[in-house]
């Protein structure tokens, strides 16, 4: 009984990474796109 509730401790704490981990790729991409945007804006009022 110990080993399967370690196992099923062990996947849960697994699947939690997983979420922070895309979660913080997310955010990683949100960050990027919101540069890239403000970039663009700031290029086309130099340019115009």
């Amino acid at each position: 009984m110990k080993v399967v509730n370690q196992g099923e401790y062990s996947l849960k704490m697994c699947k939690k990474k997983v979420l922070k981990k895309s979660l913080i790729v997310l955010q990683l991409g949100f960050f990027i796109c919101c540069f890239c945007y403000i970039l663009y804006s700031v290029e086309k009022k130099v340019l115009t």
